[in-house]
């Protein structure tokens, strides 16, 4: 019986390892992000909430997918991310997501240092294609 137990424990953990939460949740929670962040934020210069998620989706296996799912179903900052991490794993995709945010008119809340701002879309996928952001989203540097 305990054998039966533990074997349905491992099962129930399925996609997670020890100490890490099931990738949906990462997910569901970087959908409904309050600011678009990379770098140290806040006074203390601390990795946001937003990063850290990207960060475990960008490390799955599947990251494509759930990059895209994020992409169809998120708030405008959580397809922010979407974009910055599909520029590098999935260019061409990138290329097709990115195209209707590049003329947007729609607001992004995001945040660098202390500082929370409210930038157009469009400028902000601009700053990815410009790879403002690629020492945070390269996998060499996600490890």
């Amino acid at each position: 019986m305990r054998v039966l137990a533990i074997l349905l424990l491992f099962v129930g953990l399925k996609g997670t390892t020890f100490g890490e939460e099931p990738i949906q949740s990462t997910i569901e929670r970087l959908a409904t992000v309050q600011h678009f962040a990379f770098g140290g934020v806040g006074f203390a210069g601390t990795t946001s909430a937003g990063e850290k998620d990207f960060r475990v989706i960008r490390k799955d296996p599947w990251a494509i997918a759930h990059f895209a799912r994020l992409y169809r179903d998120g708030n405008i900052q959580a397809k922010l991310y979407a974009l910055a991490g599909m520029r590098e794993i999935a260019p061409q995709r990138y290329q097709e997501l990115a195209k209707p945010l590049r003329e947007s008119k729609e607001k992004v809340s995001t945040m660098h240092g202390c500082i929370v701002a409210d930038e157009a879309a469009s400028v902000v996928v601009e700053q990815i294609a410009k790879g403002d952001y690629d020492s945070f989203t390269r996998r060499k540097k996600l490890r």
